[in-house]
């Protein structure tokens, strides 16, 4: 469908390889925070309770959150357009 659209040129090769990379990165991120998130956790609850599990949590989407919007403000500014 988007060769029929757009054809089929270096540009779309392009496109799909971007695409490809960033769903390979979000991908390993993602479980890489699961296949470490979980046991952390369980160990921390073992230990400090629920209310320590709870802020652990709290602090690891804090981090994952700014680290986001500063990733996100630093590719508004840094990337070029097309």
């Amino acid at each position: 469908m988007m060769a029929a659209r757009y054809g089929s040129d270096a540009s779309t090769d392009a496109y799909f390889m971007a695409l490809s990379a960033l769903s390979l990165f979000s991908i390993m991120i993602t479980k890489t925070l699961f296949q470490t998130t979980i046991p952390v956790l369980t160990t921390v609850e073992n230990v400090e309770g629920k209310e320590g599990k709870n802020r652990h949590t709290n602090n690891l989407l804090n981090i994952v959150i700014v680290f986001s919007f500063v990733a996100a403000i630093l590719a508004w500014f840094l990337i070029k357009p097309l």
